[in-house]
């Protein structure tokens, strides 16, 4: 049994009553007022701290009440999860832990969560999706930033034919193609486009023409970039940012949602760079494709060298901000190298 209030749904007036469940329906009693209403038929809307309940009836009208107990008395079976919930609110140190648990559930969430799901929907995009992301990157990216390369013609022929004979023995590699542009904003950088197109500027070949291993330094940078397209580093970096698309793409199964971040694209290739994980694995994929190819991974660490030295405290939009270098990455190379040479005959 428990009081309460008796709206019609027709008015605002309210009207005080008394309500008794008892075998299966609820009578409800007041001046003018004299109803039955089977239990099931009444909707209980969740207990929430100590706000009123609301009891719908039938045709609109409803019942309002404060006597929380007496309500979950009458409908045992109802908001089961509520009144638990209602419960432990009660008790500080379940609040506290509740904290900690949400706390803890958002850092997964973006440390474990969204990267996983990035990964995921990267890898599921179709070819054409990434090919077509990767044209509109490179138009926008050609409207403000590369220019016509000034490389001699017949010198970008003869490394996008030796890096194409490169690509024949790369995972993935059947899609990647080398192009040159002049970027004297940009400077000395190479990048992959979602869809395997390959940047590299006129400032980057310049740093190895002096050299007598300047092709195979400039494969080795190429199968480094060639490492990132094929783990996807590119869309996996920036759907980590864009929560909403992943779940749009992932959950609802929409991939071609997931292309409507091509517009933070071209801004994460000129100022951001790779997380530590990304970089190390596309390093070890340039290293196996190298060495596939019976080359020493060492030309790789000489590259980085040659970058280090021309960059030592670069700031700007080049290799060297958008690829941190370190001497761990240059070790690794070494000992890839030392590997490498120790297997040979």
């Amino acid at each position: 049994m428990f009081d309460g209030r008796y709206y019609d749904g027709l008015t605002s007036r309210a009207t005080p009553v008394q309500c008794v469940a008892s075998d299966g329906t609820l009578a409800i009693r007041g001046e003018g007022i004299d109803a039955q209403v089977a239990l099931g038929r009444i909707e209980v809307s969740p207990r929430l701290g100590r706000t009123f309940r609301t009891l719908r009836l039938p045709g609109g009208a409803q019942v309002q009440s404060e006597d929380n107990d007496a309500v979950d008395a009458a409908f045992p079976d109802r908001n089961r999860v509520e009144t638990l919930a209602d419960r432990l609110e009660r008790y500080p140190y379940v609040v506290a832990a509740s904290v900690v648990v949400i706390v803890v559930a958002a850092i997964a969430l973006f440390r474990i969560g969204l990267p996983w799901a990035a990964e995921r929907v990267a890898m599921r995009l179709p070819v054409s999706v990434e090919q077509a992301a990767g044209e509109q990157v490179l138009d926008t990216l050609k409207r403000f930033w590369l220019k016509p390369s000034k490389i001699d013609a017949e010198r970008q022929k003869a490394l996008q034919e030796k890096f194409a004979e490169f690509a024949k023995g790369v995972p993935d590699g059947e899609n990647d193609q080398v192009m040159f542009f002049n970027s004297p904003i940009i400077g000395a950088n190479a990048f992959a486009l979602p869809g395997g197109t390959i940047v590299v500027t006129d400032q980057l070949l310049d740093l190895f023409e002096d050299d007598d291993n300047a092709d195979d330094e400039f494969l080795a940078v190429a199968a480094h970039e060639a490492g990132h397209e094929h783990y996807r580093h590119v869309m996996r970096s920036v759907l980590q940012g864009s929560a909403v698309s992943i779940v749009a793409a992932y959950f609802a199964g929409d991939v071609g949602s997931a292309s409507t971040v091509v517009i933070a694209i071209p801004a994460f290739l000129l100022q951001n760079h790779y997380s530590r994980g990304f970089e190390q694995q596309a390093d070890e994929f340039a290293f196996q494709a190298l060495a596939a190819h019976n080359m020493s991974p060492r030309v790789f660490a000489d590259a980085m060298r040659k970058l280090q030295q021309e960059y030592p405290d670069d700031d700007s939009v080049s290799y060297v901000s958008t690829h941190p270098l370190s001497a761990e990455r240059i070790a690794r190379a070494e000992a890839a190298a030392d590997a490498f040479e120790k297997k040979k005959p």
